[in-house]
């Protein structure tokens, strides 16, 4: 039986040495197919990341006047024990990254191949020669190396880029600091060992890994309703604390604040039926919010259009669209916010006066818009995903402009972020709490822009737990819905926060 102290623990690679955290701290690599810890790993901080900057920038000084014929045959070295020891790196990418066996082999050999044709370069890098207008004098351009690169490496084909983005730099006289996916640390590492081997002096290279945001230290969480039946979507709350939920089997649920839950209208098939609430029919309800008057109002996905349910569960239909509505949101003047999704000219922001008057809000350009919010000082916020380059958050300021509060950077929160952030609600002092689906995350964005862990799937005992809709209730406490495989892992859980 393994035990926490059997599990290898992986240091900073600088100065060709396996460096400690400056803080002591470490964090789990886990194996993707099942959760389990598959090694531990020194978590970087920024004083460890100027340590690995100041290393790489001494040793450049003297790196940079390596020969050709030196360079060319470290690095050929570093592509022969890439090919030697194949299995092992294909092996350690397998189980941390849950790559297929395939695309391993493939992106170990392409490591080793791309380092190969970077020994080559070694030799060509050539400058220029132009004609002067003073007689018996040359113009001449030399390249030289610029010094310390910065590289930062993807989860999804790790390996392979630390080889690639190094590979050139070394190859060019320059000196690399690399940054590491949180999720693939160890296979980065090897790219560093790699190097140690071939004989590189210490410290051209400088290896660390991603450092993750601060967890909030007394969160509590519990069960507020479960084994629902059915999949809880979105969440309101009226202010008498009852819950409205819509759910992914055609309804909108009350719960009270007994915790008793039963359909409020709906749950009469999919479909598109105006009328008493026992009749209304609903097609994949999302975003659901409540109005000033007691009305519910549904962002009826399926059926391109909002639909209102009166406090007595008599639904009708109060918009119709041509794409369709995802999300909610009310504007402290009373505007409906829409979110609409697909169609030609991608995801929208539509607002809808209390008149009925419909404008659009200029957004930016995004693969997705998966969230939206107001905040208490009454800017939108919203959740945007490109597929290739991930998630990023932005708030629209009194002027008109987005400006972004965080994005996916990996250089500084290593792809703190999957594309499928949902949820999005705030306290009173100004606080972002976002869910994070795919991550199984809920995490707390200051107006600073500082971001903290506050519960992820480990917290919540199931490797299955999936956030979606978010609120954040008068008392700053947050109730979240959940998904699962099976509709009885419906969930609504209510987090305490240490600060209540």
């Amino acid at each position: 039986m393994t035990t926490r102290q059997d599990i290898e623990r992986l240091e900073l690679w600088i100065g060709g040495e396996h460096t400690p955290s400056s803080s002591g701290k470490y964090f789990d690599d886990l194996d993707p197919t099942d959760d389990s810890v598959f090694c531990r790993v020194a978590e970087a901080t920024s004083e460890d990341v100027n340590l690995a900057v100041g290393t790489a920038h001494e040793a450049f000084q003297s790196y940079r006047h390596t020969t050709p014929r030196q360079r060319e045959q470290w690095l050929a070295k570093a592509a022969d024990i890439i090919e030697r020891d194949r299995d092992r790196i294909v092996d350690t990418i397998v189980t941390e990254n849950g790559s297929p066996i395939i695309k391993a082999r493939f992106e170990t050999m392409a490591a080793a191949d791309y380092i190969r044709s970077a020994a080559g370069i070694t030799r060509r890098i050539v400058g220029e020669t132009h004609p002067s207008d003073n007689p018996g004098r040359m113009v001449m351009s030399v390249r030289e190396p610029l010094g310390v690169v910065g590289s930062i490496t993807p989860f999804n084909v790790p390996f392979l880029k630390a080889a690639k983005l190094s590979a050139g730099a070394l190859a060019t006289g320059n000196t690399v600091v690399g940054l590491a996916s949180e999720f693939t640390p160890r296979s980065v590492l090897l790219m560093g060992r790699v190097y140690e081997e071939a004989g590189f002096p210490p410290g051209p290279v400088a290896l660390a890994e991603d450092t993750s945001p601060s967890r909030l230290e007394g969160v509590s969480v519990r069960k507020y309703a479960s084994h629902l039946g059915l999949v809880p979507i979105d969440l309101t709350l009226a202010e008498d604390d009852t819950l409205f939920v819509g759910d992914n089997s055609d309804g909108v649920w009350r719960v009270t604040p007994g915790r008793r839950f039963a359909t409020f209208a709906g749950n009469n098939g999919s479909g598109f039926v105006d009328g008493p609430a026992s009749e209304a029919e609903f097609r994949s309800p999302e975003g659901i919010v409540l109005d000033s008057d007691g009305n519910i109002l549904l962002a009826g996905y399926g059926n391109r259009a909002i639909r209102q349910i009166a406090p007595d569960g008599t639904v009708t239909t109060l918009h119709t669209f041509g794409k369709n509505p995802h999300l909610l949101e009310y504007e402290s003047d009373g505007d409906l916010l829409v979110l609409l999704k697909g169609g030609i000219g991608g995801d929208e922001i539509v607002r809808i006066t209390p008149e009925g008057a419909q404008s659009s809000v200029a957004v930016p350009q995004f693969d997705a818009i998966t969230g939206m919010g107001v905040s208490p000082a009454g800017e939108i916020w919203i959740i945007g995903t490109d597929y290739l380059e991930g998630t990023t958050i932005m708030r629209r300021t009194s002027s008109g402009d987005f400006v972004t509060v965080l994005e996916t950077d990996p250089g500084r929160w290593g792809g703190l972020f999957s594309i499928h952030v949902r949820g999005i609600d705030f306290s009173s002092d100004g606080m972002a709490y976002v869910t994070d689906e795919k991550y199984g995350r809920i995490l707390r964005i200051a107006p600073d822009g500082t971001v903290a862990t506050v519960l992820d799937r480990e917290d919540f005992g199931s490797a299955n737990f999936t956030p979606r809709g978010l609120v954040v209730t008068p008392r700053g406490r947050l109730l979240v819905t959940s998904g699962g495989l099976f509709p009885s892992e419906g969930t609504i859980w209510q987090i305490t926060l240490p600060d209540e």
